[in-house]
């Protein structure tokens, strides 16, 4: 696996066209990190990966990779929603780039829904993670 992400940054250099890529491949991930900030929950601690090893972890990738996603609380504002799913669309040309992603989260922040978000996964989940 580390082979191949180095490969990547390498053929970067080589092959212009795989930068926008990556970048998209980025926002997907990014949207993982705020999955697990306003969820309180780790994907990676989850029981079936604890429990099940490698094949539980493979099976997993796979069904991401085949476009099944995590389900986002009922109770998230339809903009944090609307951006996660956004961020994780199957195909990587249909991601918004960062400016995009920045902006949108800029907006909810001034409309204090981060706030909101950052209140409720404490009080929820106990965890006092910061998105700043």
């Amino acid at each position: 696996m580390v082979f191949s992400v180095l490969f990547l940054v390498w053929e970067v250099g080589r092959i212009p066209c795989l930068l926008p890529l990556l970048w998209l491949q980025d926002v997907f991930s990014f949207a993982i990190i705020l999955y697990e900030l306003f969820t309180g929950r780790l994907i990676a601690l989850r029981g079936d990966f604890m429990e099940g090893g490698p094949e539980a972890v493979t099976a997993y990738c796979q069904r991401r990779a085949g476009g099944e996603r995590e389900r986002i609380p009922a109770k998230w504002p339809d903009a944090l929603r609307d951006l996660v799913y956004a961020c994780w669309a199957q195909d990587p040309k249909r991601r918004p780039p960062f400016t995009s992603v920045l902006a949108q989260l800029r907006a909810m922040d001034e409309a204090n829904l981060l706030d909101v978000m950052q209140a409720r996964a404490v009080v929820d989940t106990g965890c006092g993670c910061t998105v700043m």
